[in-house]
């Protein structure tokens, strides 16, 4: 992979901003590392666009005067404890995380944490961390259908899952600060009960994805369909995944993120009437 160099990266910015995209996600490998990623920031910021970061945390605190004007800082949490770092295999993991999550306080920036579900988690620790720093925790399926990278990964059983997500319900409802809809918990558990979804996938409409190098995908699962500058005349064209059943990955399928970032351009409105004006609800089922 090769890193872009700043005009690409500027560019990539540009581009989104013509094609009216209000939502931008920086994700790695670490993206902390970009060596440009406070330029790709503000710049991204001076367009109006809602800036978020996933990071492992490792190099946060000391990387907070670069990315002031992120929105929000996602952080990877997937035990509230040093087993964090024997999973990710990088000693003292953990406690830097947490000075990053504290750094972001201090600068006024929020910060969720993200849980990827692999097995031998409690949920509940998970979000009484990230509700010490008024956080909220995001958990991210893993691939549970036909994924790219499923092989790669010891995925723990269906029947670990869905307790889990139940017990996610069970927290949110009580007030624990799950980022997850309650929809989206909902239809992993039917999914992963009968391979059907009451939702469907929002890829390659209201969600992209553009790797490092420059090419677009419209869905992870699918392959490169064109490089970036040719964005605006592909788009069109690109396959709507509204029925597909391939996997349950949250970042397509769970409406969080977007109602996240749509409430923060207009908190006057309810989250309803906001996927109304922007077309959403009408491809919902």
């Amino acid at each position: 992979m090769i890193e872009p160099n700043l005009e690409q990266a500027l560019q990539t910015v540009d581009t989104l901003d013509k094609m009216g995209c209000y939502s931008l996600s920086i994700t790695g490998g670490e993206p902390l590392l970009y060596p440009y990623i406070r330029e790709v920031v503000n710049h991204a910021h001076e367009k109006g666009f809602i800036v978020q970061i996933n990071t492992n945390g490792s190099i946060l605190a000391e990387s907070m005067t670069k990315i002031s004007k992120v929105d929000l800082v996602t952080i990877s949490l997937d035990h509230a404890s040093e087993e964090h770092d024997k999973v990710r295999e990088h000693p003292l993991l953990f406690q830097k995380l947490l000075e990053g999550a504290n750094a972001c306080r201090r600068a006024n920036v929020r910060v969720d944490f993200s849980a990827l579900l692999i097995g031998g988690q409690d949920i509940e620790r998970l979000a009484d961390v990230a509700k010490s720093f008024n956080a909220s925790l995001v958990l991210s399926y893993p691939e549970v259908g036909g994924s790219l990278h499923a092989d790669a990964w010891n995925l723990p059983s269906k029947h670990w899952l869905i307790k889990r997500f139940r017990e996610a319900i069970a927290l949110k409802e009580i007030g624990y600060p799950i980022f997850n809809t309650m929809l989206g918990l909902r239809d992993a558990i039917q999914y992963l009960q009968c391979g059907k979804r009451s939702v469907p996938c929002f890829a390659g409409e209201s969600i992209i994805y553009i790797d490092w190098d420059g090419w677009v995908y419209p869905c992870l699962h699918e392959s490169k369909t064109c490089r970036i500058e040719h964005l605006h005349r592909m788009y069109p064209s690109f396959h709507k995944f509204y029925s597909c059943t391939k996997c349950y990955d949250q970042a397509w399928l769970d409406l969080s993120a977007i109602e996240w970032t749509l409430t923060s351009f207009r908190p006057d409105m309810s989250f309803r009437d906001l996927l109304q004006i922007s077309g959403i609800a009408l491809k919902m089922v």
